[in-house]
């Protein structure tokens, strides 16, 4: 399944962007990404949305073709991603539907029509399963609560866990930092369902009781891509220069947490201050153990 991943990554990029150096960096950096390689290599169901990502935008972006569009492919990835992971999946859904919508007068009329096909048959065989989920949810919240103070269960835990996942991304996937330079003119369009997609991934993960970097795997790809293309248009006619920052993402983590120096050192030392709550203690000791320069491996 990595290989299988890194190939149809390779392809999506390819696609997506027209340009196959970015296509190169993106494989590149899946090939070398430590989160997604332990995932891989535990073969468990949490790997399988990066594999799964990268095919079902493979065939929904063949919707904005001029010819007709098969929705067989998308159909049948869309189901086993369903069943492998439920929540993921309905963030990248949401993600492709908010696109399509944006995007809906670049479509053509009969090929916009046939969605409806994979719409109705996903919905005939993943939506039963709704009627389960809130039970076992349930179940999963209360054994995760029981056994650690630090879950927070209040409306203002989403807003938490989503933070917590974007520090996660931003210390092990995606230099944010680089985010700003996403939302330029000449990137807006070309961006957007790759930003969208990952935005609404993240979203829908933090419904989760934990933030863990797992549930939120189908991104990684996304991300990559993001950043394979910022490194190309940031050194555009630069290979040096571009195999340089490539080899800064890829050995270190300087790039990622270099933001984040100026606000650990002015922090003081949990020592000094009085004692805060557990949760806001578990908070800082992983800001202070993660915000620290070193080699990725």
């Amino acid at each position: 399944a990595g290989f299988l991943s890194i190939w149809c990554l390779y392809h999506l990029a390819n696609r997506l962007t027209q340009e196959k150096a970015v296509a190169v960096f993106a494989a590149t950096f899946l090939a070398t990404c430590v989160p997604a390689l332990l995932y891989f290599r535990t073969s468990r169901y949490v790997a399988l949305p990066i594999l799964l990502t990268p095919i079902l935008l493979l065939f929904y972006i063949d919707i904005f073709e001029k010819r007709k569009w098969n929705p067989i492919p998308f159909t049948v990835t869309s189901i086993i991603f369903f069943h492998t992971m439920y929540v993921e999946f309905a963030g990248l859904i949401l993600g492709m539907l908010t696109h399509l919508f944006l995007y809906r007068k670049d479509v053509e009329p009969s090929n916009l029509k046939r969605i409806r096909i994979p719409a109705v048959i996903t919905a005939f065989l993943c939506l039963p399963w709704l009627l389960f989920l809130p039970a076992l949810s349930k179940k999963i919240s209360e054994f995760y609560t029981s056994t650690s103070l630090l879950i927070d269960t209040s409306s203002l835990g989403y807003l938490k866990h989503f933070m917590g996942f974007l520090f996660q991304i931003n210390n092990y996937i995606f230099p944010l930092i680089l985010i700003l330079f996403v939302f330029l003119e000449k990137f807006r369009k070309p961006f957007s369902l790759l930003v969208i997609s990952a935005f609404f991934i993240i979203l829908t993960a933090s419904l989760h009781s934990i933030p863990l970097l797992q549930y939120i795997s189908a991104s990684i790809p996304i991300f990559f891509i993001l950043l394979g293309w910022l490194v190309f248009y940031l050194f555009k006619g630069s290979i040096i220069q571009q195999g340089i920052l490539v080899g800064l993402l890829v050995s270190s983590n300087i790039v990622h947490v270099i933001p984040l120096i100026p606000i650990k050192q002015i922090l003081p030392p949990s020592s000094t201050e009085a004692p805060p709550s557990l949760y806001m203690q578990g908070i800082y000791q992983t800001f202070m153990r993660e915000v620290e320069i070193k080699s990725i491996f």
